[in-house]
């Protein structure tokens, strides 16, 4: 079971060190209470100070700029009297808790400090958890193969678990950290991807038969990049209509955007060709089941002439990724073996 803590005020979310060793601490020692449940999300949200008696801004210690207010008014005004929220996802066997903490201000987390260790408001944070838990119960009755009331009796009890120094902290972090290594190394390559496949062309992976391109993390992954994760959600917004001319205008006009970039006087954008024509590419393989013969054929040319320029630079003793061209290799294999024709 893996445990996630996040804050989030009106103008920022993610983890925060002060609380975050509560879910290392729990995720290192949480007993199998069964497969149906693999990760618990605690989202936390902090208002300012009084909020609605002061105008947002020096007075509150927390100076925004004018673009912000919006923000700062909807975050207060409809988000937090919306909480708690949760939400099951069993294929994903995630639940997800938005609440709102009520042991610390926005203010505590803007102001430029964090803290390793927060005890109490570790503490404030495990109680949250455990009432969240509670309240949920009914939706987690309904997973199959799940201890919940062994599961929710465990939490309830493992307040003690907390680190309470800052040694203490970082043991546990190396610790779960070589746990955490050691499942990566035994996993499927598959497993790790923690993808939705629902969201994909049933025949997406058989066109796409390798996770390493399925990365999210890796830029020469063909969605691994920015560019390609963007395509990625732009494909899958646009549906069909973008096939309409076999997306052709499309890349046209996304190529038209960045050519300033790519062909100014020393320019270091030239890998913006292939992260677009590529990255279009894969986005249809994974969305439509696909990609259309011509962009195929782009995609092959663009992929050679990366991997020549690479070896060309390796010749005249510059640095080589090995891994970076292991992975554009198989791209060019994959798309060279691809589907272009739409799945009957």
């Amino acid at each position: 079971m893996r445990f996630l803590v996040n804050a989030g005020t009106f103008r920022s979310f993610g983890g925060f060190p002060g609380i975050g060793h509560l879910g290392t601490a729990l995720s290192l020692h949480c007993p199998d209470f069964g497969h149906g449940l693999g990760e618990v999300v605690l989202n936390l949200y902090l208002p300012c100070r009084d909020p609605f008696e002061q105008q947002p801004g020096p007075t509150t210690g927390m100076p925004i700029h004018p673009s912000m207010i919006s923000s700062y008014r909807q975050f207060h005004e409809e988000w937090c009297p919306s909480l708690p929220k949760s939400k099951l996802s069993p294929k994903k066997r995630t639940l997800e808790l938005e609440v709102l903490a009520g042991f610390a201000h926005a203010e505590d987390l803007q102001l430029g400090r964090s803290p390793v260790l927060r005890s109490d408001w570790a503490a404030g944070a495990h109680a949250l958890l455990a009432a969240e838990l509670r309240r949920a119960s009914g939706k987690l009755s309904k997973l199959e193969d799940f201890d919940v009331e062994g599961f929710l009796a465990w939490v309830d009890s493992s307040a003690a678990l907390l680190p309470t120094t800052a040694e203490q902290v970082e043991l546990q972090r190396e610790e779960y950290s070589a746990v955490l290594s050691k499942a990566r190394q035994q996993a499927d390559p598959w497993d790790l991807l923690e993808e939705d496949w629902d969201a994909y062309h049933p025949s997406a992976r058989k066109a796409v038969p390798d996770p390493h391109l399925w990365s999210r993390a890796d830029d020469y992954a063909p969605n691994g990049n920015d560019t390609g994760a963007d395509l990625l959600w732009e494909v899958q917004e646009r549906g069909a209509a973008l096939l309409a001319d076999e997306g052709r205008s499309f890349l046209a006009e996304r190529l038209a955007e960045v050519e300033p970039l790519m062909t100014a006087p020393g320019s270091q954008h030239g890998y913006l060709e292939r992260e677009y024509v590529v990255g279009l590419a894969y986005a249809l393989l994974k969305h439509h089941g696909y990609c259309p013969a011509w962009l195929r054929d782009r995609g092959l040319e663009v992929l050679a002439a990366t991997l020549g320029r690479l070896e060309e630079e390796e010749g005249g003793g510059g640095a080589r990724d090995p891994q970076a061209v292991e992975l554009l290799r198989t791209s060019e294999r994959v798309l060279r073996a691809c589907p272009t024709d739409a799945p009957g």
